[in-house]
């Protein structure tokens, strides 16, 4: 599944540690470690930035990608599943709109949020205390 990586890691102004490379050659490591489909350095939040698209087959591979960066940049990662045209394609999306809001009374309503009144307070706090999955 095509992945994008979202990085943002702080500035410091700080000398490096003792035995720590610099910036550069730890980010080329890690490029070659992950292997991404397509790499961007940007600034995110006015921080050193990156957006990496990886490829990921299981949910191990998401600390594979994301504990260097951790470790390395004291970087904070956030990954967002992306899609092709071609992948949209394949998502059946003509089945739900050809349905009008009575065929989807059913099939949906365990999908939206029911907003019960109660003594917790507002209807966002009603939604966690009435227990009810969403």
């Amino acid at each position: 599944m095509r992945v994008i990586m979202l990085v943002h890691s702080p500035l410091s102004r700080s000398t490096l540690p003792p035995g720590m490379e610099p910036w550069g050659r730890r980010s080329n490591r890690f490029l070659d470690a992950i292997k991404p489909e397509a790499t961007y350095f940007t600034e995110r939040d006015g921080r050193r930035g990156g957006i990496f698209v990886v490829d990921v087959q299981n949910a191990s591979d998401i600390p594979r990608l994301a504990e260097p960066l951790f470790l390395s940049f004291n970087a904070e990662v956030e990954f967002r599943i992306a899609m092709t045209p071609e992948d949209l394609a394949h998502a059946d999306l003509k089945r739900w709109e050809r349905s009008g809001p009575e065929e989807l009374e059913g099939a949906g309503a365990s999908l939206r949020p029911t907003l019960l009144h109660s003594s917790c307070g507002s209807p966002q706090e009603d939604l966690l205390c009435s227990g009810d999955k969403i």
